[in-house]
C-alpha cells in the first residue's frame, strides 16, 4: 500500500491518502509512458470503471496522475456517466479536430461567455467590444437564470445566440453561481456544439485588433510541434497554484510535486482558447466531473477572497480559485510548465471591467 502524504505549512496538518474507498489507492503498472493524450487510456484499473446504463460502455472515473503511474484520485460518482456521455466527453469521438485544424479560418472561432443577472451589463459591454473587431463571428451567451427584464438587454445581432443554461440535468448545487460549478459545464456544452471556442468572461473586454489572427500566427509559428497544450490561457494570475490551493482538490487530482505548485504561475480561466481536440476533451471531462461533484469544485471552507503578503509563490493566501484551480492542476500535471498552456503576448489585448 502506497501512502500519499501532503503537508500544508499554514494549516499545519497532514493529509493521509491511504485507501481507494476513502481517497486514493495505488496500483503499480509497468507499461511505458506514452503521449499525453493517451495516458488516461493507459493507466486505468477495474475498480475505477463506471458503466453506462444507456450504452453499456465502461469508462475510467478515477483521474490518473500522469507522473506517477498507478496513482489515482478519488473515484467520481458513477451516476454521472450518462451526463458526461451526453456532453460527448466520453464514448465515440468522431468530431475531434487537431490544433492545426483550429487555426485555418478566423471566421470559425465562436466566442462563448456566461452571465448571471448581476453581470449581464458587463457581458453586453464585453460582447460590444468583440463586435468592434469581429462583427460576424458567432457569439454565444449562456444565461444563468436571466429574467425577462434582463432579456431586454440582449442585442439583436444576427450572429448573437442566447442560451438559457439548463441546470436541470445537473445536481442542484450547480446553480450556486458564485462557486463556479457552471463554468466547466458551459465549457463542455459549448465544446460539444462548436469545434473552436474562445471563452471570454463577462467582465473582460477586447481592446485591440487582429487578436485572433495574431493568436493563430503564434500557434502556427511556435506551438504546433513544440509540446504545447492545444487549449491555453491568455492571462497570468500573478500567483502560484500553491498560493490558492485547497488540499481537498488533490484528493481528486493528485499531483507529484508541491515544488512545482510553488514555482509555476497559475493562469487565468478568464480567457481560454479551446479547440475540440482529443486533449481538450480529456481535460474538460475531468473538469466537468469535478464541477458535478460539490466537494471537488467547492471544497469545505473554500473562499475566493485571498490574503496575500509580498510572497505570492510559496505561502498560502487562505483562498481557492474554484474552476481556475481545477483547470491549472490538470494541465500543469501534464505539461509541468505553465508556459506550455499560456500565451502571454495577447494579455494586453484585453482589459478587465472591474
Amino acid at each position: 500500500m502506497f501512502v500519499y502524504i501532503s503537508m500544508h505549512p499554514n494549516l499545519r496538518f497532514p493529509i493521509f491518502i491511504t485507501s481507494f474507498a476513502t481517497l486514493v489507492t495505488v496500483y503499480y503498472l509497468t507499461k511505458p509512458i506514452c503521449e499525453i493524450d493517451d495516458l488516461e487510456e493507459l493507466y486505468t484499473h477495474k475498480d475505477c470503471m463506471c458503466t453506462s446504463n444507456k450504452t453499456g460502455k465502461s469508462y475510467n472515473f478515477c483521474y490518473p496522475d500522469p507522473n506517477k503511474p498507478g496513482t489515482y484520485g478519488v473515484k467520481f460518482n458513477c451516476s454521472f456517466v450518462e451526463t458526461v456521455e451526453d456532453l460527448k466527453l466520453i464514448g465515440d469521438a468522431d468530431n475531434l479536430i487537431s490544433l492545426s485544424d483550429s487555426i485555418q479560418n478566423e471566421d470559425d472561432v465562436v466566442f462563448v461567455s456566461a452571465a448571471s443577472e448581476d453581470h449581464l451589463e458587463h457581458a453586453m459591454k464585453s460582447h460590444a467590444s468583440i463586435r468592434e473587431y469581429y462583427p460576424y463571428n458567432k457569439y454565444v451567451l449562456f444565461g444563468l437564470n436571466i429574467s425577462s427584464k434582463g432579456m431586454d438587454l440582449l442585442p439583436t445581432d444576427p450572429n448573437f445566440e442566447f442560451r438559457h443554461f439548463n441546470a436541470t440535468p445537473y445536481p442542484e448545487y450547480v446553480t450556486n453561481w458564485k462557486r463556479y460549478h457552471f463554468k466547466g459545464l458551459v465549457m463542455a456544452e459549448a465544446m460539444r456544439d462548436f469545434p473552436i471556442i474562445w471563452w471570454i468572461d463577462a467582465h473582460s473586454v477586447m481592446v485591440d485588433s487582429d487578436v485572433v489572427g495574431r493568436t493563430f500566427k503564434e500557434v502556427s509559428d511556435y506551438r504546433l510541434s513544440n509540446g504545447y497544450s492545444p487549449m491555453f490561457s491568455f492571462i497570468n494570475a500573478g500567483h502560484t497554484n500553491y498560493a490558492v490551493m485547497h488540499l481537498e482538490l488533490l484528493h481528486y487530482f493528485p499531483t507529484e510535486s508541491f515544488d512545482l505548485l510553488k514555482s509555476d504561475y497559475q493562469v487565468g480561466t478568464t480567457l481560454l482558447f479551446v479547440p475540440r481536440t482529443k486533449y481538450s476533451r480529456k481535460i474538460v471531462k475531468w473538469w466537468t466531473l469535478c464541477s458535478l461533484t460539490d466537494e471537488c469544485i467547492n471544497p469545505p471552507g473554500a473562499q475566493l477572497q485571498c490574503t496575500f503578503d509580498r510572497n505570492h509563490f510559496n505561502w498560502w493566501a487562505g483562498c481557492y480559485r474554484y474552476d481556475q484551480s481545477v483547470f491549472n492542476i490538470l494541465v500543469l500535471n501534464d505539461y509541468q510548465n505553465y508556459r506550455k498552456f499560456y500565451m502571454g503576448n495577447m494579455e494586453k489585448s484585453f482589459r478587465r471591467l472591474y
